[in-house]
C-alpha cells in the first residue's frame, strides 16, 4: 500500500537560505543606492581643506601693495585669500602647494592670513603677517661710520636723503655729502636709485630697522680739479 508524502510548509513559504540571500542583495542594492545619492548631494567624501603653514615675507606696508608667497597643502585653483578679513589681491594659486598674492591696505599690526578653496573650505595662519608703517625720520651709519639719513612720508615716499662718504682715490681722499632730490619710491618694502655718481638701494626688514648698499663714485672732470674714485659701503638705519 503506497503512502502519499506532502510539504507541510505553508503554501509559497521560502526556504530560509533563500530568504538569507535575498536579504543580502536588498541590503547591497539600499546601500549603492545610498551611497550614490550621497555622492551626488556632495555629502560624500570631500578634498582636504587648505592649510597653510608660513608666508613670505612676514611683514610689509600698512599701504598694502606687498607681493607674498603662502606656503602650505591643499590649495585649490580659484582660491581666495584674506588679510585680517580684508580680500588680497592678484591672488593665483600656483600649485597645490603655494599661492602668490598682493596685500590690501590695512592699520598696522599683526593679522590673521585665511585661504579659502571654492568648494568653501578654509585654513587659517594666525598672525601670519604684520602691518608696519616706514612714515617717520631714519638715521643710521654706513660701514665707514659715516651718518645716512632720510624720511619717508606717509604714501611710502623718501622725500629727502643724505649720505655722508668718504673716497681713497689715486694719492688723494675725498671726504663729503651726496643726496637724493628726488623723490623715491618703496615698492615691496624695497627701493633703489642710480645716477652717474650713487647707486643706492634698500630694503626694510621691519616697521623700524632698515639696511642696504650704497656705491658712490667721482669721475674727473677735464680741467677741474677732483679726487676721482669710487667706494661701496653697506649701511643700517633705524626709525626715530
Amino acid at each position: 500500500m503506497s503512502k502519499l508524502h506532502s510539504d507541510s510548509s505553508p503554501a509559497g513559504r521560502v526556504p530560509r537560505l533563500a530568504r538569507s540571500r535575498v536579504l543580502a542583495c536588498l541590503f547591497g542594492v539600499v546601500f549603492c543606492v545610498a551611497f550614490v545619492a550621497a555622492c551626488s548631494d556632495g555629502t560624500g567624501p570631500t578634498a582636504p581643506p587648505p592649510a597653510p603653514t608660513s608666508i613670505s615675507p612676514t611683514s610689509g606696508s600698512n599701504n598694502g601693495g606687498t607681493a607674498v608667497t603662502i606656503i602650505g597643502t591643499g590649495f585649490a585653483s580659484g582660491a581666495t585669500v584674506t588679510f585680517g578679513g580684508t580680500a588680497a589681491t592678484g591672488v593665483t594659486a600656483a600649485s597645490a602647494t603655494s599661492i602668490t598674492a598682493t596685500t590690501p591696505a590695512r592699520s598696522t599690526g599683526a593679522v590673521d592670513v585665511v585661504v579659502t578653496n571654492p568648494d568653501g573650505q578654509s585654513g587659517r595662519l594666525a598672525n601670519g603677517f604684520t602691518y608696519v608703517s616706514y612714515q617717520g625720520s631714519w638715521s643710521g651709519t654706513t660701514s665707514q661710520s659715516l651718518p645716512i639719513a632720510f624720511t619717508v612720508s606717509s604714501d611710502n615716499v623718501i622725500l629727502t636723503l643724505r649720505i655722508d662718504f668718504t673716497i681713497q682715490g689715486s694719492g688723494c681722499t675725498a671726504t663729503g655729502w651726496t643726496s637724493v632730490a628726488t623723490p623715491l619710491a618703496i615698492s615691496n618694502g624695497a627701493f633703489t636709485f642710480t645716477n652717474s655718481t650713487l647707486a643706492l638701494s634698500g630694503t626694510f626688514t621691519s616697521g623700524s630697522t632698515a639696511s642696504g648698499t650704497v656705491t658712490v663714485t667721482i669721475q674727473a672732470i677735464p680741467g677741474v680739479p677732483s679726487c676721482p674714485g669710487s667706494t661701496t659701503r653697506t649701511w643700517n638705519a633705524t626709525k626715530s
